[in-house]
């Protein structure tokens, strides 16, 4: 077990990357700060100062037991953080590759189609320091680099297809060798029943023809494939996540509790900017010491067309019937930027 971890150590040496990293394509340019892994995109260079630049922050991460209670909230190895500022983030290099989604022809059905991206992933190790034991935190940062249907299942087996454009940014976020209190942690201990994650953003309002909460998906919880107009930027959220196993296979799950999303000012105030807080809980129940959580949404700044038609013949798996960019979700989620360019 020493020599795996020291083979995993110098691995994952080779993947640290102190400053900070960039992609850019279909328009859209984004940044993330290696310390804090906070993510901020725009349509203009230098981001910092763009006018229609959105900010994402992973917050708040919190181990909760079955009453709810934080736990392990204290010691080295915590279980629970009120912010990740002070964590650090490494890095891949930028590539590029596709996310399998669909093609929709008249009286064809669906037909599977990849469709191209450019995607970088970071990821932080939460613990004592041990990247071969410490609960592992990743997001895949993802531009679209074309128009592209994509296709998400529903708890009842049926599909939606949200259309997207060129631009839209969509970050997977993934969870894996994840910890959990056992009686063992310290501050407020117990037993973990489910892990929250806090994700906020904060966008400049430079739209407000549409920006009205007639309608809202979200009133009380986001429903599958909820789209919110945040004033000039959508915003694409799902009920429901995957597990996907030591080999390779991926099965799909709806939350328990729908996302719970807050605006700051709500829809239709004024304001120049608003704060968007997405509230996710993931539960224990079949989330295995080898498996990972992947979680993922949606951000563009063109509406997110959905359409839950069924097509008119019988449709062929789009790469495994449910569409997982495994990447990490989220949500495209994606979290509290604040990097200056």
């Amino acid at each position: 077990m020493a020599w795996q971890r020291v083979l995993f150590a110098a691995w994952h040496a080779t993947l640290t990357v102190m400053a900070d990293q960039s992609i850019s394509g279909g328009g859209i340019f984004l940044k993330i700060q290696g310390q804090s892994g906070k993510m901020t995109f725009a349509t203009t260079e230098p981001i910092g100062s763009a006018p229609d630049k959105v900010q994402i922050d992973m917050s708040m991460l919190q181990e909760l037991a079955s009453d709810g209670t934080t736990l392990g909230g204290g010691g080295n190895a915590k279980h629970s953080f009120n912010s990740f500022a002070t964590q650090t983030f490494t890095f891949g290099s930028p590539v590029s590759s596709t996310i399998a989604g669909v093609a929709m022809g008249n009286g064809t059905g669906v037909k599977a189609k990849d469709y191209s991206v450019t995607k970088v992933a970071f990821t932080s190790f939460l613990g004592g320091g041990d990247p071969a034991l410490d609960s592992k935190l990743q997001i895949e940062s993802i531009i679209f680099m074309e128009d592209a249907i994509l296709q998400f299942e529903n708890p009842d087996g049926s599909y939606i297809y949200p259309t997207i454009a060129a631009g839209t940014v969509k970050f997977n976020v993934l969870m894996s060798q994840w910890n959990w209190c056992e009686n063992d942690c310290k501050s407020s201990d117990g037993v973990g029943d489910s892990v929250r994650l806090t994700i906020t953003m904060t966008n400049q309002i430079t739209s407000n023809s549409s920006d009205s909460s007639a309608g809202s998906a979200c009133t009380d919880g986001c429903e599958n494939g909820a789209v919110e107009d945040l004033g000039g930027v959508f915003l694409g959220v799902l009920n429901t996540y995957s597990i996907k196993k030591s080999d390779g296979t991926e099965t799909q799950y709806a939350l328990p509790k729908n996302p719970e999303l807050t605006v700051d000012p709500p829809a239709g105030s004024s304001g120049s900017s608003r704060t968007t807080t997405l509230v996710l809980q993931f539960p224990r129940t079949n989330f295995g010491d080898t498996d990972t959580l992947i979680y993922d949404p949606l951000l563009s700044y063109s509406n997110i067309v959905k359409s839950s038609e069924s097509p008119s013949e019988p449709s062929e798996p789009s790469h495994g019937a449910s569409l997982r960019a495994s990447v990490f979700a989220a949500l495209v989620l994606g979290v509290a930027f604040g990097s200056e360019s």
